[in-house]
């Protein structure tokens, strides 16, 4: 057995050790790649003997994260039946899958114990995602097996929390190759916020990835729509239902996307049913309902001094395929409708200091209506929103979400899918700059789903190539960018030094607001869509999250920075 680990060693530093590597941005000069090995029988079956004979068990079930583990799981599994053990092996899909059973666990769980596997562990995200994956399904890890280890042990709090024994055949030492950097055994930052409770609805739709309805919180309640046709108000300390309501019958899974409003004690929301509902945020009584659309996934703006609520419309007529209308808030009938060409799934933003209304079109367009009247002040059309033709409701510029304002500037900056992030000035919709995504293979930007924010120094957005990008709003130099694991269709959120936001790679990441450094980073079992909300109490702070299938977890939230100086 010493010698075929011998054996090994010297494949992996000739076959999978690429020396000299400088494609990493962390600063290493160097990278394994397993996949020169994975798929050839006689070194996998070399790989799988040496893994399998460190496994205690006589009954067992093995499992890992596509792609790499997949081999190895098939070998480790063969070998395991052929010694007349017991066994069963699973796969875990990076994101749900979108069709079929929408299953994201290939393969059926027992009460064996549950081995994990994979070629490498670094910095033990992939793991802790599987682990967390398993959790939401009642299962809990007994082992990780890996290849080669990058870190010490310590490094990874999360198996002594979990109860979880690491067995690896090498470390990085065995190649003679170490991290670059001073901090790279600092302690793990995938903290773990500890969830106060969950709450999953009746249904779900999983083709369908954007985002959800995001919650808004009252004193006691917490209020959003569903996939599965019901508005809920949720005790706020339980995830008790206190009421739920249901809407008309929608279709194509889409149910409620719109992010409900909290105003003088009643929520507004519309609904894929073509409605706008007005509803008492106590007890769930309807106040009234408007049925001027066929669709309606925009999100709300209230006016207050204007009595008013401000929202996008969608219609099934080829002339007339969206629309922004002003409700009045105590009746819900229509003051003032501005007609628009294509889809209006984005949501609009009143800016008090013009009074005005700005809202974007699937059309490309960015528009900039006087509150009062509807009047156009300005429109300004994004670079895919010149492609569009026809009357197909979607373009290469399509504008999902609401733009940001930032007063100090008076500038607007908004997302297009046409890849591009554009700053505007508020009086007049005249260009400054836009920012682009990193181009696919194709040389197409990657679009962009979710909205800006800017800071007291930033303008910060998140696109579907992955990446976290922030700016200087004054002059649009680039000050730092940041990489997730999966794209990313969610909007940031600013918490004191702190920016969230969600993956569909299922974590919620912190960074620095000044650096982009990775301050902390927990799993949900889901793809994240949608902002998360932050409320800070007497009792601490909690984060509320809603995910791609319609789960909302309420998470107490723990100052990661604090939490590793003193652990």
């Amino acid at each position: 057995m010493k010698e075929s680990k011998v054996t090994l060693q010297k494949i992996i530093d000739e076959e999978v050790l690429l020396r000299d590597y400088k494609g990493l941005e962390n600063g290493d000069d160097w990278i394994f790649d397993f996949r020169n090995i994975l798929l050839q029988p006689k070194y996998l079956e070399q790989l799988a003997q040496q893994l399998y004979a460190r496994i205690p068990y006589q009954s067992f079930q093995i499992g890992g994260l596509e792609s790499a583990a997949i081999p190895l799981i098939t070998a480790i599994a063969l070998k395991a039946h052929a010694d007349g053990k017991k066994v069963n092996g699973f796969y875990i899909r990076k994101s749900r899958k979108k069709s079929g059973l929408h299953r994201v666990i290939e393969g059926n769980l027992n009460n064996d114990p549950i081995i994990l596997v994979d070629d490498l562990i670094n910095s033990g995200s992939s793991f802790m995602k599987q682990v967390v994956v398993l959790a939401e399904h009642k299962q809990c890890v007994a082992m990780i097996l890996s290849v080669v280890q990058f870190r010490p042990c310590s490094y990874y709090n999360f198996l002594q929390k979990q109860n979880i024994v690491l067995c690896s055949l090498f470390t990085l030492h065995d190649f003679g190759v170490r991290l670059a950097g001073s901090d790279a055994f600092a302690r793990t930052k995938m903290h773990q916020h500890r969830t106060l409770w969950s709450f999953h609805a009746e249904k779900s739709s999983h083709a369908n990835v954007f985002p959800r309805s995001t919650p808004v919180l009252t004193q006691a309640l917490v209020l959003f729509g569903s996939d599965d046709g019901y508005f809920y108000a949720l005790h706020k300390d339980t995830g008790v239902i206190h009421w739920k309501i249901a809407v008309g019958y929608s279709t194509q899974g889409k149910s409620i996307l719109s992010s409900p409003v909290l105003h003088d004690g009643v929520v507004y929301f519309g609904a894929y049913d073509g409605k706008v509902y007005a509803v008492e945020a106590d007890t769930g009584e309807v106040v009234w309902i408007n049925c001027a659309a066929d669709w309606v996934g925009s999100s709300p703006a209230v006016i207050a001094t204007k009595n008013m609520l401000v929202i996008g419309l969608e219609y099934s007529l080829a002339a007339h395929r969206g629309a922004t209308v002003a409700l009045d808030l105590t009746t819900g009938e229509i003051l003032w409708e501005y007609k628009m060409q294509a889809f209006t799934h984005a949501s609009p933003l009143y800016i008090e200091e013009s009074d005005s209304i700005v809202i974007g079109g699937n059309e490309g367009k960015l528009y900039c209506l006087d509150a009062s009247t509807g009047t156009l002040h300005w429109s300004y059309e994004t670079e895919g929103g010149q492609k569009y033709v026809g009357n197909a409701g979607f373009s290469a510029g399509d504008i999902k979400l609401s733009p940001a304002y930032d007063v100090k500037t008076d500038t607007i900056a908004f997302s297009s899918y046409d890849g591009h992030m554009y700053m505007v000035q508020a009086k007049n919709g005249a260009y400054i700059r836009r920012f682009q995504t990193e181009r696919s293979p194709t040389s197409v930007p990657i679009s962009i789903y979710g909205k800006p924010i800017f800071t007291s120094t930033y303008v910060v957005f998140a696109a579907l190539d992955r990446h976290v990008y922030c700016y200087d709003k004054y002059t649009g130099d680039a000050c730092w960018k940041f990489e997730t694991s999966g794209r990313i269709f969610a909007s940031p959120v600013q918490y004191g030094e702190s920016l969230f936001i969600g993956s569909n790679d299922g974590a919620i990441y912190e960074l620095d607001v000044q650096t982009g450094a990775l301050r902390s980073k927990h799993f949900l079992p889901d793809r994240i869509v949608s902002p998360v909300v932050i409320e800070a109490t007497d009792a601490g702070v909690r984060m509320f999250v809603i995910t791609n299938g319609t789960h909302v977890y309420c998470l107490s939230l723990v100052d990661a920075t604090k939490k590793f100086q003193n652990e």
